[in-house]
């Protein structure tokens, strides 16, 4: 198995960073992380908790998807 640290920064940087777009493609992205436990519920929902917190509209959709109740 490849070491998931690699893929979990990037993914992790660029959902907090850079155009809008990026960030909502990048979002697209963490349920795999969460699936495989590549990243841990603390930080899984400090990073959601900021994404539905971001500035722009087509981000905090991205991450609203993210959440299923």
């Amino acid at each position: 198995l490849q070491d998931a640290a690699p893929a979990r920064e990037c993914l992790t940087r660029h959902a907090r960073s850079g155009p809008p777009e990026a960030r909502a493609a990048a979002i697209e992205a963490l349920p795999r992380l969460f699936g495989r436990d590549d990243l841990g519920p603390e930080p899984a929902f400090a990073l959601v908790g900021d994404l539905l917190r971001d500035r722009e509209p087509a981000v905090r959709a991205a991450a609203l998807s993210l959440i299923h109740i």
